[in-house]
């Protein structure tokens, strides 16, 4: 966390560099909260935007 800066943020997000890599296992796990908020924006008819 020590090498996060707004600068390396920004550069990411401009330039689509600096991937995360999640062990499969993990990423199955992650996705269970994730579908939650997702199905509880649908059924408030909440507007989602982006990409994964």
């Amino acid at each position: 966390m020590g090498m996060n800066s707004l600068q390396a943020l920004y550069e990411s997000l401009r330039d689509g560099s600096n991937r995360i890599m999640v062990e499969p296992e993990l990423a199955k796990k992650a996705m269970i909260p994730l579908q939650r908020m997702l199905d509880f924006a649908a059924q408030h008819r909440m507007r989602v935007t982006g990409k994964a």
